[in-house]
């Protein structure tokens, strides 16, 4: 009987792992490449008025800061059809001279084909119009210049354009704060999808006219069809589109009948929508999106609620998709908890570190770029914020710096880290003017606290600590403290009135230049308010963390016991 050579069977399998270890990296090629063929949208652009002319599709894939728009003519017949890269989000915008943009944002694609059918209207009418130009980069809070009706034409009238300009660009603005074009549109649009208009400059002057007559004077009958697989997305989209019609009311404190009414008819409205899902995650998706701007004034969907915080628990892929969801479900998870806890700052903790530790299992899923990219940013500001933890915040933004750098979150958090950096360090100098016209230095209060509150009359959360404010600056001792606010406004003469309406009785310097003002650049302001406190040294102690709304006078007490009995 013939035995195997041993040495043969060796040199057999020597052969074989050598071939196999070859194939492995064309494998793994191949399979990457098979996931990264990305996704196709087809479809037609039609006008619920007219003939496309010159349509586009705009689109931008990925979660990247940097990420770059590209757009796609659609053909004659309104016809599209545009293959993307894999990415995990898409954001697509359809845009037509006239008509307002249909905007849509696509995450986590499960298939490789989708159908989607347009219909754009125009462009509601508004009371009144306002242009803005190329001259101030087409800011909405630089250069609003009002348009005036003359025998039923807008009309503005832009007078000092340089001489360099023999034409200039420029959008009208509705009341919606939308832009769009005017008597002559030019193949450019901006990154909402509206196209820039472009008239002719004499003299320095430039005559803008505006005829609205084609406007719609109701609601938008724009539409979107034939997408079986969208059909979340889009919903999502057409809620906040009746959201944004109706922020004034969400945005207010005390609602009347009427305002009621509204918001009834759109969670009515909802309720219908739900009925249409007939997948129960799709169901649960949309709830808890929508909820995120109905628990402000209401608690009709508390039930529905119920039923996704359910199934977010055993479901952690799902539960990572939504900021509020994953709050939600970390506070379901230690209700119990929560009722043995003696004090509010007991309570805060025992949230703050159990959605700390459901966040961290959350990481332990494999979850798309964009929803770790969430998961991680949670984590790091409930260090930041909720726990009072720079050490561990530090530890968080780098992690996502490293991991995601380019992102929106990284470049964000890089700012916000060399901004404590500053927490320590002499207080950057400055010299402003106050409401009296006068210069005042920092280092004109050396031997005092100071209290530095960064802000803006167009900022809602500025606005919301203004009585906070108010009621604090009564409580201190003012010999040994002062409180200092630098407003980045343009306009110095509204600050001025503003700030006397409201009785703020302390010392308010002016900062022309919005975010790109002094104060901003020098204090690494990534948004606003943004508060810090400074010792009699005129070093940096505090930034942002424990100065605002109850908290301001027990921060400040803690390093200088100036409150009155």
């Amino acid at each position: 009987m013939l035995r195997p050579d041993p040495n043969d069977m060796i040199r057999r399998i020597i052969i074989l792992l050598s071939v196999v270890t070859l194939l492995i990296p064309f494998i793994s090629k191949q399979a990457a490449a098979s996931e990264l063929e990305g996704v196709v949208f087809s479809g037609k652009m039609e006008l619920i008025d007219g003939k496309v002319t010159n349509g586009k599709v705009i689109y931008a894939v990925s979660w990247k800061k940097d990420v770059k728009q590209t757009d796609v003519r659609v053909n004659q017949d309104g016809t599209f059809k545009i293959k993307l890269p894999h990415a995990d989000e898409y954001r697509v915008i359809f845009a037509h001279p006239d008509y307002e943009p249909v905007s849509l944002t696509i995450q986590f694609c499960e298939k490789k084909e989708y159908s989607l059918n347009v219909t754009m209207d125009r462009y509601k009418k508004s009371q009144s119009y306002k242009v803005i130009s190329e001259l101030n980069k087409f800011s909405q809070r630089l250069g609003l210049i009002e348009m005036k009706k003359e025998g039923g034409i807008f009309k503005a009238i832009i007078e000092n354009i340089p001489e360099k300009n023999k034409t200039l660009k420029y959008q009208v603005l509705t009341q919606y704060v939308r832009s769009f074009n005017g008597n002559k549109y030019i193949d450019e649009h901006d990154p909402s999808g509206d196209f820039f208009s472009e008239v002719k400059v004499k003299h320095g002057k430039a005559i803008i006219t505006f005829d609205d007559s084609k406007l719609r004077p109701g609601g938008s009958k724009a539409s979107m069809k034939n997408i079986k697989w969208l059909a979340l997305e889009v919903l999502k989209q057409d809620f906040m589109r009746e959201v944004f019609k109706l922020w004034p009311i969400f945005k207010k404190k005390e609602k009347n009948k009427s305002d009621e009414e509204k918001l009834t008819h759109l969670y009515n409205t909802c309720k219908k929508t739900l009925e249409s899902f007939s997948n129960p995650e799709d169901r649960h998706a949309y709830v808890a999106f929508i909820n995120m701007y109905f628990s402000r004034f209401t608690k009709k969907f508390e039930k529905d609620m119920e039923d996704v915080v359910k199934y977010a628990i055993s479901n952690k892929r799902f539960a990572a998709s939504n900021t509020a969801l994953m709050y939600a479900v970390a506070n379901k998870l230690v209700e119990n908890k929560l009722k043995t806890a003696t004090s509010e700052e007991e309570k805060n903790k025992i949230r703050s570190q159990a959605c700390i530790h459901f966040f961290k299992s959350l990481l332990e899923n494999k979850l798309l770029p964009a929803r770790r990219i969430n998961v991680m940013s949670s984590i790091a500001r409930s260090y930041k914020y909720s726990l009072k933890d720079n050490d561990n915040f530090k530890v968080w933004a780098h992690k996502i710096m490293k991991e995601f750098p380019g992102s929106w979150s990284a470049e964000s958090l890089k700012k916000e880290l060399k901004q404590i950096a500053m927490v320590g360090k002499p207080a950057p100098a400055f010299e402003y003017e106050n409401r009296d016209g006068n210069m005042i230095k920092l280092s004109d209060l050396r031997g005092k606290f100071v209290l530095l509150d960064i802000w803006s009359t167009w900022c809602g959360p500025c606005i919301g600590e203004i009585p906070n404010m108010i009621e604090s600056y009564e409580k201190i001792d003012k010999n040994k403290i002062e409180f200092v606010s630098v407003c980045i406004d343009i306009d110095k003469e509204k600050l001025k009135k503003y700030t006397t309406e409201k009785g703020m009785k302390w010392t308010q310097l002016f900062s022309k230049g919005n975010f790109k003002s002094d104060v901003v650049k020098k204090y690494r302001v990534t948004g606003i308010p943004c508060l810090f406190l400074i010792d009699n040294e005129g070093k940096i102690v505090v930034i942002n963390i424990g100065l605002r709304g109850k908290e301001l006078i027990p921060t400040i007490n803690k390093y200088i016991k100036t409150q009155k009995d």
